[in-house]
């Protein structure tokens, strides 16, 4: 079992320490971590998890996804649902103390904040309806309001730490908001923690340039830390630990010469000698031995995806298919979503999903959700779906939550259900569920307008022209006008 300490970061730990304490002090900080995926950016602040929940503060963490571009302030909901879920778990008091300062901070304008954060309504209860706004008087309200919202949540006595990983995938919503925030003078002891993938992005990309327009600003402290690959020197050291024995100069050359010190990669390559024999512990002697002539021969890649995709072909087939479909969800499915796609009962599906559990492939958060470890090992299950099966799988997906969801669940989850059913634009048989398809991109369309996320709405509108039927101004004329008004 490897280590799960961190090796080379000594450094960049004490930056994060040293900024969480500024703004324990009173402070507001961003610190962004740029770096190769797999190269440990996630690993570095988690690290720090800790020690910062021992303080009393909030640490809450979100990511932006690959698939799921499309829905405005996908991480930020993430983080803050995570919030309030901690909140919940709170005495009676200390509960109680939260929604007093959130109802107080808010007024008669939560329903603002709810409509983006919809868990927040189990704390303060349904809020009044607000009125309509649309463009500049609905992006000024929207950013007000929730900059209320977060200086009644971030104290001196409980600072907050916003963590949200993979801005590569960030919307342009979100970077407007994140900007207000940080040029938000009133805001104190937070810090904002942000990791993206900098060989994926270049000086056009609408994250960079935010970013270069917060540092140029000079309202709020930015400290940028850029992670490289483990030396040489390091993944010795890790290896060393591992194996508790020194004699392994010849194995972390061979491991470096394959993983160029990236720390996922070298810990999946570990992991891969070890399943197939070639990395083995020699009970007789209490050591463990290796042939390096015969791992040579074996030819295992030196790319992390097509690694990962050999590790999860070796899966039972049962597994394999279970692990695809939460692929198609996220980074991250409930138990209950993969039995009623599947049509199997869930302790069917857990029993399934043990032998990916025992591989180190995911993670049980808890008793209905599981997690892929690494956003390497969701693309490479992924990409074993043809483009046809992708479709599929997305396709019913949506159909499912459309079915399932309450009204007033719909409305939460509205997003979500659009973005999975419009992959399956070439799978819709009849007019009548294009029709369908077409009233919810309208209605998600008008959602993302109105929550300022002009580049969704954009595309929700483009996908609903598509769905137009022939005679639509003739026979459809009332739902063809409401979407040409509002785009």
């Amino acid at each position: 079992c490897l280590p799960q300490k961190l090796y080379g970061r000594e450094d960049e730990t004490t930056t994060l320490l040293d900024a969480f304490e500024r703004v324990s002090q009173g402070g507001k900080e961003l610190l962004v971590v740029g770096g190769y995926s797999g190269v440990g950016k996630s690993a570095l602040v988690n690290e720090v998890h800790k020690s910062i929940s021992e303080k009393r503060a909030y640490f809450i963490t979100g990511k932006y996804e690959q698939y799921q571009r499309t829905i405005p302030y996908f991480a930020l909901r993430k983080a803050f649902a995570e919030l309030i879920s901690y909140w919940l778990l709170e005495d009676k008091n200390v509960l109680e103390q939260w929604k007093n300062n959130i109802k107080n901070a808010l007024g008669d304008l939560a329903q603002v904040v709810t409509e983006i954060i919809p868990e927040l309504e189990l704390l303060i209860g349904t809020p009044a309806d607000v009125p309509t706004l649309e463009g500049e008087q609905y992006a000024n309200r929207f950013n007000y309001v929730f900059g209320l919202f977060m200086n009644a949540i971030c104290t001196s006595k409980h600072p907050l730490v916003i963590f949200i990983d993979d801005w590569q995938w960030v919307d342009s919503a979100s970077l407007d908001l994140f900007k207000f925030l940080l040029a938000d003078e009133d805001l104190k002891n937070v810090l904002f923690i942000v990791a993206y993938r900098d060989n994926e992005v270049d000086e056009s990309h609408l994250f960079i340039q935010t970013l270069t327009s917060i540092k140029e600003s000079k309202i709020t402290p930015v400290t940028q830390l850029t992670l490289k690959n483990l030396s040489s020197k390091k993944i010795h050291a890790w290896i060393e630990d591992a194996l508790k024995q020194s004699n392994i100069a010849e194995l972390v050359d061979l491991v470096f010469a394959k993983t160029q010190g990236n720390a996922f990669f070298t810990s999946q390559f570990l992991a891969t000698l070890f399943d197939e024999g070639l990395l083995k512990f020699d009970f007789e002697t209490s050591l463990w031995k290796w042939d390096i002539e015969q791992i040579q021969s074996q030819n295992i890649t030196d790319n992390v995806v097509v690694l990962m995709t050999s590790k999860i072909k070796k899966l039972s087939s049962q597994t394999q298919e279970m692990l695809e479909l939460g692929a198609c969800v996220g980074a991250s499915f409930k138990l209950s979503l993969l039995a009623t796609i599947s049509e199997q009962i869930e302790e069917t599906c857990y029993k399934v999903l043990e032998e990916a559990l025992l591989a180190g492939l995911i993670l049980k958060i808890d008793q209905n959700t599981y997690r892929f470890v690494h956003d390497r090992i969701q693309q490479a299950t992924y990409g074993l779906l043809t483009e046809q099966k992708q479709k599929q799988l997305h396709f019913a997906i949506g159909k499912i939550w459309l079915k399932t969801a309450s009204e007033s669940e719909r409305e939460d989850k509205l997003m979500n259900i659009v973005s999975q059913l419009n992959f399956g634009l070439d799978l819709l048989q009849s007019p009548k569920e294009k029709t369908v398809l077409l009233n919810l991109n309208i209605q998600a369309g008008k959602k993302a307008q109105s929550s300022i996320a002009y580049d969704s709405a954009c595309h929700h509108f483009e996908i609903a022209e598509k769905l137009l039927l022939d005679d639509a101004w003739t026979n459809h004329y009332e739902q063809t006008f409401d979407l040409y008004k509002d785009w």
